[in-house]
């Protein structure tokens, strides 16, 4: 049942809704929950920032009103608003008549889990009701997007379905009340500004596989990293200030020697004595062969050492993963044939940037992609580096470049660094 609110003012009616009109037409309050006779709800709150205030004539009407016809249900382009969760999803429909997009529909709200089942389930629904759906629209939310993208993909061929920056979407939508049945709603609205629409890449599920490949071996790359520099400075703070060398097994094996045992540096040298590269420079430690640290200092860089280690055997089954996944898959190996001559270039930086950028034909010009690697200087600058004002440095920190990738820009910075070494 609606509740009719009683008014001395004129009223519109829609079928199973009451609208208050104020100020000759100009203003329209809310409306309240629509339950249909098929039990699915329909929330929408603030209809006036759907309908032309000017006209009543093209207040939405709900999807099963008697007076639609064969005919004109034929013309109507339903757009799907989609708010995501990690483990469920609102879906708002929403629709526009084909030749005069003045005329808007409305359909029902439905709550889907995130499993196969219940979007065949929700498929079954579509299907039943007639709903030809042209466009799915959603908010980008980190990874939980994907999931949904790839499942409608698979299940709506001919719709596009499409994943929209956070920030982008949020200027064109409505600043009203928040909660995720007003926010499926609003979606679906920027669903029909065909102009505005931006679309964001979204890898296939293989590409996507590989690309989180290659950022979980950065990330063991830069522990690696912090593990070898955090094992100097406590040879540091011990008093060891030689600055031995990690890539040298010969080196790694008397400073493991000197770890283990409780020997001097001297006696780890004498232990070593016979190795060639030992005997070549035995100068070096000539000045350490006294050296000692207690056995704190010692088991703490011991511990750092068996990290680096284990660091670096998954280092290695990373990259033989990627290697072999890229070996196998020719579209992959195709683009890295054209890429693989370029200096500076190794295999995995070569797959890297083509991971990154995904489908180069998105980029209108070599302008936007420079932008999108954030590697192209600013605007007024001639690309050199040059002395930024103080109020510059403030908001440069407050807004850094929201729509760059920073893998890519730390890709081409490293083989820009490798072709000036």
């Amino acid at each position: 049942m609606v509740r009719e609110k009683k008014s001395t003012t004129n009223t519109v009616h829609i079928p199973g809704k009451i609208i208050s009109k104020y100020k000759a037409n100009s203003d329209l309050k809310e409306l309240t929950t629509r339950k249909f006779d098929n039990g699915m709800k329909y929330l929408l709150k603030h209809v006036k920032t759907m309908i032309p205030e000017d006209n009543l004539h093209f207040i939405p009407r709900y999807w099963d009103n008697a007076h639609i016809s064969q005919n004109e249900w034929r013309e109507i382009e339903w757009m799907v608003g989609v708010e995501v969760h990690l483990h469920k999803d609102v879906l708002a429909i929403y629709g526009r008549h084909r030749k005069d997009h003045r005329r808007k529909y409305l359909g029902p709200l439905l709550r889907v889990n995130n499993n196969p089942q219940e979007f065949i389930q929700f498929k079954a629904e579509l299907d039943r009701y007639g709903f030809n759906i042209t466009r799915f629209l959603m908010e980008t939310t980190g990874v939980y997007n994907f999931p949904i993208v790839w499942q409608l993909q698979d299940m709506f061929p001919k719709s596009h379905i499409i994943a929209m920056n956070a920030l982008s979407i949020k200027e064109y939508m409505p600043k009203v009340s928040k909660n995720d049945k007003a926010d499926a709603v609003r979606i679906a609205q920027v669903a029909q500004l065909d102009v505005f629409i931006k679309s964001t890449y979204i890898p296939t599920k293989e590409e996507f596989a590989l690309r989180e490949l290659l950022r979980q071996r950065s990330k063991i790359v830069r522990e690696y990293v912090r593990l070898k520099n955090a094992s100097r400075k406590i040879f540091a703070s011990a008093g060891f200030t030689y600055k031995f060398d990690f890539p040298k097994e010969w080196e790694m094996k008397i400073i493991q020697t000197f770890l283990e045992m409780d020997v001097t540096m001297g006696e780890a040298v004498e232990i070593h004595q016979g190795n060639h590269f030992m005997s070549k420079n035995r100068a070096k430690y000539e000045n350490w062969l006294n050296f000692n640290m207690s056995t704190g200092f010692k088991a703490n860089v011991l511990l750092l050492f068996r990290m680096m280690k284990q660091a670096k055997v998954n280092l290695e089954i990373v990259e033989t993963a990627l290697i072999k996944r890229i070996d196998e898959d020719p579209q992959l190996t195709k683009k890295f044939t054209l890429l693989k001559e370029c200096d500076g270039l190794g295999i995995l930086s070569a797959a890297g940037i083509i991971l990154e950028t995904g489908d180069i034909t998105r980029f209108h010009s070599v302008a936007h992609y420079l932008s999108y690697c954030g590697i192209s200087p600013r605007e007024g600058t001639s690309g050199y580096m040059d002395e930024k004002s103080e109020q510059e440095k403030v908001v440069s920190k407050a807004k850094p470049n929201q729509f760059s990738n920073h893998h890519l820009k730390l890709l081409y910075v490293q083989a820009t660094g490798t072709l000036l070494r």
